[in-house]
């Protein structure tokens, strides 16, 4: 099955959790933590190897702290000989930060939140309200890193509806939870396992952009299935209010809410097979009380098939009888025109004979002759 494996790393610890699916937001399959007590002798071939249990990895999320260079360049070199080939992205802290912030607003329905992660060299103050998620990292200076987180909280605005203290170091944590709770009137959660949420953060900002996916600058686009609710059994902090469900916070001893903690894993073991998780609620049990017990519910039987109707088949109608072929009268015989009559001869008239006239007489041609005998004549 495809895995996302997120890893964050301090000088001395190194913490990871292994989710099912290609989104970094499934089941947890593995998760824990490993005291690095001399970074030369650290193995993290062998750290992996049983983490992963021959699983096919899809993304790799790598988060460390100032001073755990060494480490994780150990960690990425491991990761080239068994990761199979799985792109490794480098997230930095304050981006991890920002990924699970806004993952914990889309599912606690608050319009306004504020996330702390208080680490051993540092605290990540994340915000996020409607239209976009911001993180700033505040580098720890002695005592000073529980006032200046207070104050960041302080100075948020508008005054945010909740906020959330997470962080490996327990203690910085749990006291920056008792300031905040004088400070304000909202309410103020932790949660047991809390040191796995920059672990997580890591996973999902590595899926996401191995994936493609469109990062939450403007409004958290996390899914309410998947970002936070599997961190119920990886102890990443998870608070549904509109759903009641018990996802491992607890409030400050002023608050209401009932607590429902558990303990990290210390040491490295073989990845335990997925377990799938039934669709119930899980109501919070009280502190001293077993845990409780998954009803699961069972799914809607499946509506009956329509028969369809039968409809009968039409009768069969023969095609109608090609008619008979009757040839085509044949062309009548060509008949050549009549030659023209030959024109009626017509014989030329005959001349009808004038006899000449009697020759003048010879008085009258001796008178012609003599002009002044005719003009007295």
């Amino acid at each position: 099955m495809d895995l996302v494996l997120g890893l964050s790393m301090t000088s001395n610890v190194v913490r990871w959790v292994l989710v099912d699916g290609i989104t970094g937001e499934g089941a947890p399959v593995d998760r824990g933590a490993l005291d690095i007590s001399d970074v030369d002798t650290f193995d993290a071939e062998a750290l992996l190897e049983n983490v992963l249990g021959g699983g096919e990895l899809h993304a790799v999320g790598l988060t460390w702290s100032t001073g755990a260079d060494v480490a994780a360049a150990k960690v990425r070199a491991a990761l080239d000989a068994v990761g199979g080939g799985a792109r490794v992205v480098d997230v930095p802290e304050v981006e991890a930060a920002e990924v699970l912030a806004a993952g914990i607003a889309e599912i606690s329905d608050y319009n306004f939140l504020v996330v702390c992660l208080v680490e051993p060299d540092a605290a990540l103050i994340a915000t996020v309200n409607d239209q976009r998620v911001r993180a700033e990292r505040i580098d720890r200076i002695d005592s000073a890193l529980v006032d200046q987180a207070s104050s960041a909280v302080r100075n948020a605005r508008p005054s945010p509806d909740a906020v959330f203290v997470l962080g490996s170091d327990v203690e910085a944590a749990d006291a920056l939870v008792a300031v905040l709770r004088d400070e304000t009137a909202r309410p103020v959660f932790t949660a047991a396992e809390a040191d796995l949420a920059l672990t997580r953060g890591a996973a999902l900002a590595a899926a996401r952009t191995v994936n493609a996916a469109p990062a939450p600058v403007a409004k958290p686009l996390m899914s309410r299935v998947g970002v936070l609710s599997s961190v119920l059994a990886a102890a990443v902090v998870v608070f549904v209010v509109s759903l009641s469900l018990a996802l491992g916070l607890r409030l400050t001893p002023e608050s209401t809410e009932l607590n429902n903690t558990g303990a990290v894993e210390q040491s490295m073991r073989p990845a335990p097979p997925p377990v799938a998780q039934p669709a119930v609620v899980h109501p919070a049990p009280p502190p001293a009380a077993p845990p409780p017990v998954h009803e699961t519910v069972a799914a809607a039987p499946p509506p009956a098939p329509v028969q369809e109707a039968s409809v009968p088949e039409p009768a069969y109608v023969p095609p109608a009888a090609e008619p008979e072929y009757v040839p085509p009268a044949p062309e009548p015989a060509y008949i050549p025109p009549a030659p023209p009559e030959p024109p009626v001869y017509v014989p030329p008239p005959v001349p009808v004979y004038a006899p000449p006239p009697p020759p003048p007489r010879l008085r009258d041609r001796i008178i012609e002759k003599i002009p002044l005998i005719n003009r007295f004549h």
